[in-house]
């Protein structure tokens, strides 16, 4: 994989899945673009698990959840530029995909379904919410101090919400961030070393 990449466990951490970004041309596009593929503990390539929409690039661009209720279900989050790739790369589009397991076998149901569209800080993360049964997902706006924020629920991933908090704004939108397992900071990194939390 190149840099994007991500894992998802069980409680007892073993490995359930994992996720590369790879490289590639595509010759009707006539440019290159990044395609994801997700895998299982035995390293297979899941039923429907290829052509996630990625940029390879991005450091911090994936991120796997539990799904708050059904045991057999997980979601991925992915940045990916839009199409017609921009030339510079800028993430501008959170995308999701859901992975079912029914007896043994694991199956992307849906994949490449839009969630957000919208220059975005290559920053991807996931927090559980305070119920301990939901999950926020966080991004970054470019150029901003503007956190989006979606909440996945037994009903869907509802949002987007906004909160403009922290005293940076991240200018280049290379970087990484992560935040504190109780959900109460947030810290980020960005390019040339600068860093914020």
């Amino acid at each position: 994989s190149a840099e994007m990449s991500a894992c998802i466990s069980d409680t007892a951490g073993n490995l359930l899945y994992y996720f590369v970004s790879l490289d590639t041309f595509d010759t009707d596009l006539g440019s290159g673009f990044n395609l994801g593929r997700i895998y299982d503990a035995q390293n297979r390539v899941i039923e429907n698990g290829d052509g996630l929409n990625v940029n390879s690039s991005y450091s911090n661009g994936g991120v796997f959840v539990p799904h708050p209720t059904l045991s057999n279900r997980h979601l991925l989050f992915t940045l990916s530029p839009t199409l017609p790739f921009d030339s510079l790369g800028i993430p501008m589009a959170i995308y999701y995909h859901v992975i079912e397991k029914n007896k043994g076998v694991s199956k992307v149901i849906e994949k490449n379904r839009l969630l957000y569209l919208n220059p975005l800080a290559e920053r991807l993360a996931a927090i559980r919410h305070q119920n301990g049964r939901d999950w926020w997902i966080i991004a970054h706006e470019l150029d901003t101090k503007r956190f989006i924020k979606f909440l996945l629920t037994d009903k869907g991933v509802e949002g987007p919400l906004y909160q403009t908090i922290g005293s940076f704004a991240l200018n280049d939108g290379i970087g990484e961030f992560g935040v504190s397992l109780s959900g109460e900071l947030i810290a980020s990194t960005g390019y040339n070393g600068s860093s914020s939390g």
